[in-house]
Formats: structure tokens, sequence, C-alpha cells
């Protein structure tokens, strides 16, 4: 079994061989091969190579405007069969399509629109036949036309309306390179029943197919129904109209109803007349016929007298029973006709029964450049004599809109009671557009027939043009402010009534000016007052004055927004003083953040103390006494601060003898480079974290030690280093020996004793310099040969 949707009414189809007997010669009927998909077909130029006159056939479809009491879906014609035709009755008629090679398709799908219409008990049946050798076919989808009982039209099941229906059949059991369908229609022994096909698309299976557009034409924002399978209406299908995208969330509204198988939405703003596409998840359904968009009206005189089409460049209003009629042929009522069109062959007349109404809309018109359109129209509303009813009159009105239809104003209205004069004549009506002149205006006329029988309202010659104006002129004019800035501008707009033609005089600040312009706009570059006067003149030559004093200010100076700061980088835990220099201002506002939130203050001049390193940013906002502003913008780097080396070595004795060496053990801290000096070793500086100094001379020697940081701060540390003669002995826990020493003088340069003092005997000279400044000196050694005199520079 074969499960199927049709407009949310499930149907369930058995796969089985049809019983429609036809001779294999009868089937194979040859017609060009199809390969591209998707495939479309709606009939509009003809039946395009499917076969009308299949072998075994009872009768044959037809192709058909008005065949079953309905329009096509999609374009203008579709296919039928008269089941209920005394001379069809129990008879049965196939319709066979062209050789389809559906091997390119993954899932090969048939899309199609039907109509079933009847009376009674039955309507007969619609079937689909598939066939892979144009001999054998195999029915793949059924429906029959069940309604309720009673006499003539009457009310259908649901699902077999007077009204077009979606089905989806899915041919993947009938894939091959020379795939052909055919519909089948059987008909009962009731009599009025029809069958119609109409929209077909074989497709992938999934994607999305139009099956009709109604109606098939419109203008800016009318609303239009888009049928078929496959649609979304979440948002996320792209519906265009020949390129114009149509937005699901534009002023013109969401659209205004969905269901699983339609769209009723606006025509979107752009488009023109072409192709309806829907786009889902990238694959693209085309109407198989265009939409009219009809073309706006700007060239006047505009005239129409219904010649030619269904009414001329009119439309009407769905199905309104407005129709064109030549001549006084057609029309029905007999005594209440005009004689003869108002103009030219023909003219539109409302149709139908007593009480009928119905709607004839104007393509969009953009009379703006007109100063007063006037449209002016004959009509004719007839009643004959012995039916006249007072409590029905027949009403004609004129209303305009100015959003493509969705809501109307009335500016005409007449009511007919009963004949008046001549019942062949025509009346004219003229009406003034003026208040209603739109860039896309449309205009409606709304019929209603009286209950009366016998009664018609008429319409021919339909014109727009301009008409003068005659009477008093009255000068009028408005503007947005009477007071502005020096080097603004002011549109003088014109609201004068009863004029044609305009003199503007003006001054603004240089020499008096004038201009005939309907409309004026000025720029006034230089303060002071100033006057307008617009004259308005009618085409007699009558005219009026309207004066107008503008009040032109100086215009303040702009404030000027400026700070400065010492330095846009700090260390951490320090304030800047942000000293304010702007200029024209009268007031500050400084916005700031210094680690936490955001801050504001209204000082003139600003002080923060920056806790926390980062990059900080300060805005100043000057304003003047017009609130005018101007704004400055600067960025605060905040550095974190960096921690103070600490200078720390040791060794493993400060007392070594004369020869030996020591290691110098760095314990610095926050520390990333050094520099050591050594008095007395074998080395006098070292960049080395570790350096190992040798001491060749006894005494004791000064150690320095400078620990620097990446920031170039230092710290200190001193150590004295003991260096032994061999020969002297230390003392011991149980002996002692004495060093032998030698007595010195130290003298200044300039011959003062400073100092006598005695240093061990194998001491340098040096070493009697201990406490005294820097400096050059005389040193005298008593030693066993005699005084050995030295001059050192300490």
């Amino acid at each position: 079994m074969q499960n199927i949707t049709l407009n949310k009414i499930l149907l369930t189809f058995a796969i089985f061989v049809s019983s429609l007997q036809l001779t294999t010669a009868q089937q194979q009927v040859t017609n060009a091969l199809v390969t591209t998909y998707p495939y479309t077909e709606s009939f509009e130029e003809s039946t395009n190579d499917w076969t009308l006159n299949v072998g075994g056939n009872d009768f044959n479809w037809a192709r058909s405007q008005s065949g079953t009491a309905t329009k096509a879906t999609e374009g203008q014609y579709y296919m039928y069969i008269d089941a209920g035709s005394s001379s069809n009755l129990n008879k049965k008629a196939a319709f066979q399509s062209r050789t389809f090679d559906l091997t390119s398709l993954n899932k090969p799908s048939l899309v199609f629109a039907f109509h079933l219409l009847g009376g009674a008990t039955s309507i007969g049946t619609l079937e689909v036949e598939a066939s892979t050798d144009g001999t054998s076919w195999t029915k793949v989808w059924s429906t029959d036309g069940n309604t309720t009982t009673g006499s003539g039209w009457t009310a259908p099941m649901p699902g077999h309306d007077n009204s077009w229906k979606e089905a989806v059949v899915n041919l993947s059991a009938h894939k091959s390179a020379n795939t052909q369908l055919r519909f089948v229609g059987s008909a009962t022994n009731i009599w009025a029943n029809y069958i119609a096909i109409d929209a077909i698309t074989i497709t992938e299976d999934g994607a999305p197919a139009i099956t009709g557009v109604t109606p098939s034409g419109g203008f800016l924002h009318s609303p239009v129904t888009i049928n078929g399978v496959g649609l979304t209406g979440n948002g996320s299908s792209l519906i265009e109209f020949n390129g114009a995208a149509f937005s699901f969330s534009t002023a013109q509204g969401p659209y205004i109803d969905y269901t699983y198988i339609n769209f009723s939405i606006l025509v979107p703003e752009g488009a023109t007349t072409g192709k309806v596409t829907v786009t889902v998840d990238g694959q693209t359904a085309t109407s198989m016929t265009d939409f009219q968009v009809p073309s706006v009206v700007t060239t006047f005189p505009y005239n129409e007298s219904f010649e030619a089409g269904d009414a001329g460049s009119w439309k009407r209003n769905g199905s309104d029973p407005w129709y064109r009629r030549e001549g006084w042929h057609g029309e029905p009522y007999w005594s209440t006709k005009p004689h003869k069109p108002s103009k030219g062959y023909s003219y539109i007349t409302l149709m139908g029964n007593k009480g009928k109404k119905g709607s004839l809309i104007s393509p969009p018109v953009d009379a703006r450049k007109l100063k007063n359109p006037t449209i002016t129209f004959d009509y004719h509303m007839g009643i004959y004599l012995y039916y006249t009813d007072s409590s029905s009159p027949s009403i004609l009105t004129l209303e305009v809109s100015k959003d493509g239809g969705a809501t109307w104003t009335q500016v005409w209205r007449k009511e007919h009671t009963h004949q008046e004069g001549n019942p062949n004549g025509w009346t004219t009506a003229s009406v003034s557009l003026k208040g209603h002149s739109y860039a896309q205006m449309l205009l409606r006329f709304s019929g209603t027939r009286s209950n009366s029988w016998n009664n018609d309202i008429s319409i021919d010659n339909v014109t727009i043009e301009e008409v003068p104006v005659l009477g008093q002129p009255v000068a009028d004019f408005k503007v947005s402010s009477t007071e502005i800035w020096e080097g603004e501008s002011l549109k003088f707009n014109n609201e004068s009534q009863n004029a044609t033609s305009y003199l503007w005089k003006f001054s603004r600040g240089y020499s008096d000016q004038t201009s005939v312009e309907e409309h004026l706009t000025v720029k006034y570059d230089i303060p002071g007052s100033f006057h307008v006067i617009l004259i308005a003149y009618n085409e007699l030559g009558q005219s009026t004055a309207k004066t107008m004093a503008v009040t032109v200010k100086a215009r303040p100076k702009l404030p000027v927004a400026d700070f400065k700061v010492s330095s846009t980088e700090i260390w951490e835990g320090e304030s800047l003083k942000f000293n304010n220099e702007s200029q024209n201002a009268t007031s500050y506002v400084w916005r700031f953040t210094a680690g936490y939130s955001d801050r504001t203050s209204m000082e003139e001049h600003l002080t923060v103390k920056y806790d926390s390193p980062g990059t900080f940013y300060v805005r100043l906002i000057a304003y003047n006494e017009f609130g005018q502003s101007t704004a400055n913008r600067m960025t605060i780097t905040v550095k974190a601060r960096p921690k103070l080396p600490v200078a720390n070595f040791k060794v493993s004795t400060t007392e070594i003898w004369e020869g030996e060496s020591l290691k110098f053990n760095n314990e610095s801290q926050n520390a990333s480079r050094y520099e050591w000096r050594f008095e007395g070793g074998d080395i006098f500086t070292s960049t080395d974290t570790h350096p190992i100094v040798k001491y060749d001379t006894p005494g004791f020697h000064l150690v320095k030690l400078i620990a620097y940081n990446d920031q170039n701060q230092t710290a200190v540390k001193y150590m004295r280093i003991s260096v032994l003669k061999r020969a002297t002995a230390r003392t011991t826990s149980n002996t002692t020996t004495t060093i032998a020493t030698v007595d010195v003088k130290v003298y200044s340069k300039t011959g003062a004793l400073l100092k006598t003092t005695k240093i061990a005997e194998n001491a340098p000279p040096a070493k009697s310099l201990k406490g005294l400044q820097n400096g050059l000196y005389f040193v005298h050694v008593a030693t066993k040969t005699g005084v050995q005199k030295y001059q050192i520079m300490k």
C-alpha cells in the first residue's frame, strides 16, 4: 500500500493493473523524450506532445478554459472530461504523456492538481497509470468522487468540492529510461460530473512544486495565493516575483495564512511581470506561467473605454461579475441597457442575478505630477420601469487606495432606485483626486445591483487627467521651523489652493531673490531676520500672498575636547592628573576605568590613582551652552611594579692562605644580572653568577657584589676576605704564634705626619692606609735593613 497526502486528507491507493483494455499497437504513442527535470506542463499553448486520441478510448479528454465551472489552477487552460455528458455515461478516456527518462532522478515523483465536481451519488474515478515499456500499464494512483445525495449541484464530500487539490505520486517503482504516464477518467451513469487535471510536475521526491498562483496577476501589495507541495511557511522559504523577494518581516505584514500546500502573501515591492519562484533548502519551484503585474500609469490624460481584453487594463476583483460588452448586445435586461457604448465599441457592465455585487480595480496610477488629478467617467444605472423598489437601490461607488488595496477611501457614490430620463443615455461624473495623489494609487468601482428584476450598472470612457482649478487662489505654505542656525537650509512646502503658478520673493543676507518653483528650498549662510513672500496665481491672473519671517541664529562655536597628562605609562599604585585644556566648553563629563567598573566625573580636571596593572581608557566629553559636544579619548598603560633586587652571596670561609681560591656562591633574589669587584684577587671584576677567585697576596681584601633587576634597579653587598701568609701561624687551642710586624709612618703629600701604625712584616705597604680617604700618601716602613719609602695613590 502507498500513502499519499492530499491537502491534509490521507488517501490510500492500491497498485493494480488497470481495467482499461488497450491494444499493443494502440498503446505505443511516439513522442519526444524528456530528460530535463523538473518537468512542468500546464497545457497553455497546446497538449504539447501528450496524446488525446489514445487507442481504446470511448471518448477523449479536452483542453479548455471553462469546462468545469471553474478556472485553471495554473495559467488559463487545463485538461478535462465531461464525465456526466449523456454520450459519455459509463465510459472511459485516457490522456497519455510523453516519454520520460527518469534515470537521472534518485526518487522520481509526480505532482499534479486535480478537480472533481459533480452531484447525485457519484462523480466517477480518476486514475494515474505508469508504464516502462509502453505495453503494460500499472495503476499507481486513483480517487473517486462520492458526494451527498440531492438534485442538481450538491454539496461535495471533503476533498471533492468545487476547488483544486494536489496529489503526489512516488514513481520510484517505475523509474526507467522509457517511462510513460496516463490519466484515465471513468464516467458513471450520473449526469453533470466533471473531472479535470492541471499543473503537472515531475521532479525529485520531496522537492517543492507549484501547482497554482491565484490570481494570475495583481498590483503591489495585493493578496496572492501560491498552491503547491513541499512548501514551508515558517519564513524559511524564499518567494520571488520575477526576482523581487517577498519578506515575511516587511512592513507589508507577515503572510496571511499558511497550510501544508499554500501561501497567502502580498505582491512585494519591485515585482514585475514574470515567473513566481519558491526556494526551499536550495531547491527551487517555478510557476508555469507568468504572474502579470500591471505597469504604473504615469502618462496623462489616461483613458480606458474597455475595448479589449477581459476589462481593458482594469481587473475584476477575483471572479466578480463585471464583463465587457459590445454595442447593446449581450446586456441581458432588455429595457435597462444603454443604447450604445459611451465611447468606442465596448463598455463594462455588472452582470448576475439581482442583488449581485462586484468590484473593478484600476492599474496603479502615479498622478503626483498633476496639480489637480481628476477622474471623469460615464455611467449608466437602469431599472425597468415596472420593477422599481425604493428600499433596494442599485449602488455604484468609487474608492481610492494608497496601500495596494489593503484599505479604501470612498470618494464618490450614486444610488439609483427608479428609471430617470432617457433609459439609453449615459451620465458623466467628475471627481477630483487632489487629496489622494499617491505613488501607486488604485481606483475601484464597486457596484451592487438592486434586488429588483431587470436592472444594470455600466461604466465606460474612464479618463484621468489634469483639470484646471478656477476660483480665488489662496496662498499658503508651511515650514518645519522659522528659527534655524546659520548654514542650515529650509524647505518651504507650498500648500496653496486654486493656484496654477507661483512667485517666491526672499532674501538670505544678500540681494533679494525670486523663484517660480512650486516649492522653495533656501540655505541661509548669514545670521539675521529674513522674510519669505509667496504670491499664488490662478489661471485668470488673480493672486493672493503670504509672508513669513525666518530668524537665522549665529551658529555657536563647537566645543573642542582636549586634555593633557604627564605620561601615559606609569607604575601600579601611582596617580595621574589629567589637565583639561578644552576650548569653547562650559561643562564636562569624564568617563574612565581604573581597574574596577566604569566611573564618571564632572570635575574640570581629573586625578586618578591606578592600583592595578592593565590598560585603561579616559574619555572627556566637552559641552557648550547649547548642548553641543565633542569628545577626546586617551589610553593609559599601568605597569606591574617590579620587585627590588636583594644582593647576597656566601663563601665557605672568609680566611684563607695565600695562593688559595674561593668560590663565591651567589644567593641574590629578584636579580637578572650581576657585577663583582675583587680587591687583591687574580681578577678585579666579573659578571659571572658564581665566580671563583684566587688570592696570592696576604692581607685583608674587600669583595663587592652589585645585583641588578630588569629595570636596572640595584642592591649591593660587601664582604672582607683575610689572606694569610703561609709563614704565619694561626692561633690554636694549645699554642699561640706571634706574627712579625714592622713600624710604619704615613705622611700627607705636604709632609704632615698623619699616622703611625704597624703592619705584618710581609704585608703590602698600602695596608697602612686603612681608614684614610682616597688620595696621594707617602709611606715609610722600618725594616731590618733600614727604612723603605713608598709613594702610594689610594
